[in-house]
């Protein structure tokens, strides 16, 4: 069993202000909270193996993170307007 790990809240920052400039990937996602059944709409940024949460694209202030040890993250591409329309 893993047991728990410490993070300096200064360096967590540091480190999400740097994801939003070098991030390998980031963009809106959709996000429910355990204890809400509504979905919002967060800007989410992922390096290396954390992944940020910010209310917004612009936001300065870090909502939460989640370390993503483990975890095989892909990039997928979506077919575009003018495709879906195409297969209809």
């Amino acid at each position: 069993m893993q047991k728990g790990m410490r993070i300096n809240e200064h360096q967590l920052n540091l480190l999400a202000n740097k994801a939003k400039v070098e991030n390998s990937l980031s963009g809106p996602l959709f996000r429910r909270y355990i204890d809400s059944a509504k979905w919002q709409l967060k800007w989410f940024a992922l390096q290396h193996n954390i992944l940020y949460c910010y209310d917004a694209e612009g936001s300065q202030k870090l909502n939460s993170y989640t370390i993503l040890e483990g975890c095989y993250v892909e990039e997928i591409a979506l077919p575009t307007v003018k495709e879906q329309m195409q297969v209809s």
